[in-house]
């Protein structure tokens, strides 16, 4: 069973291994980690202030990169962004 709770509090204190968790469970294709991971990005985003959540999806063997470096230049002109 996954402790969505103790992995936010994990990623509250800074913990890297809670944030490793975290990762993992956002990059899986289960289905059950699915609704893990997007319960516990909304358990998370009242404590990031102002931030929006995106999304970026791409064809297999392609990096995000691609797309997430011009979109922080736009986006950081007007709002400080980090990724």
């Amino acid at each position: 069973m996954i402790k969505i709770q103790d992995i936010a509090d994990g990623i509250r204190e800074g913990n890297l291994r809670a944030l490793a968790k975290a990762i993992t469970l956002i990059e899986s294709r289960n289905l059950d980690h699915s609704v893990a991971a997007t319960t516990l990005l909304d358990e998370l985003l009242p404590d990031t202030g102002r931030s929006i959540r995106i999304g970026i999806s791409r064809r297999a063997g392609r990096s995000a990169a691609w797309l997430a470096r011009p979109a922080r230049r736009c986006w950081s002109a007007r709002r400080p962004v980090t990724m």
